[in-house]
């Protein structure tokens, strides 16, 4: 008997990319072939209606950055069971393989392809945003 495919939302996943604290990133495709990196929600923290609220204003944020080097949200459904979010895929070797092939030593915007003044100005830019977020929330 042949295996059912995880399907989430209208995606269905190819392979698992990686994990986290927060979730699960697959890699998985729409109907009409787009390839997506989606973050799935950990199924603690997805019933968790404090943490839910927190992620769909993380899915709002993401939304509204736009960059060279960001992927923009293509879907996701913060209020899901369980809640998700689906980016652009941007095919390109891990983190983990980086590290091991440059050994353990920090990684440098260079060893990334990033000019260095664009990785300060956006991480820059990111954090003063997340800062106001901050400001006005109630964490």
């Amino acid at each position: 008997m042949a295996e059912q495919a995880l399907v989430i939302g209208r995606y269905t996943v190819e392979r698992r990319l990686g994990a986290g604290g927060m979730g699960i990133v697959y890699l998985a495709v729409s109907p009409s072939g787009r390839r997506v990196a989606m973050k799935v929600v950990r199924e603690e923290y997805g019933t968790d209606p404090a943490f839910r609220h927190r992620f769909a204003r993380e899915v709002d944020a993401a939304r509204r950055v736009s960059g060279a080097f960001t992927t923009a949200v293509v879907d996701a459904d913060p209020h899901g069971s369980p809640p998700w979010l689906a980016t652009l895929y941007v095919p390109g070797p891990t983190l983990e393989d980086e590290v091991d092939s440059r050994g353990h030593s920090p990684l440098t915007a260079a060893a990334l392809g990033m000019p260095a003044g664009t990785v300060k100005s956006t991480l820059h830019r990111a954090l003063a945003r997340l800062r106001q977020e901050l400001e006005h929330s109630c964490l």
